[in-house]
């Protein structure tokens, strides 16, 4: 997880500090939120292999 909120920091910040009008709210919420979305999908994919049958 934190690596995924590495990658959207990463992308966030450089806009932060190269677009003249992107927002800093928007930095922090879109990090928020990729962070937690990439959770759930990791979540939901690990959920979904531990349901399955073990392999032979």
């Amino acid at each position: 997880m934190l690596g995924r909120l590495v990658a959207f920091a990463s992308h966030d910040l450089t806009n932060l500090a190269t677009q003249n009008r992107w927002p800093l709210l928007l930095t922090f919420v879109d990090m928020v939120w990729g962070t937690f979305v990439t959770a759930l999908a990791a979540l939901a994919g690990f959920s979904a292999i531990r349901t399955l049958p073990p392999g032979e």
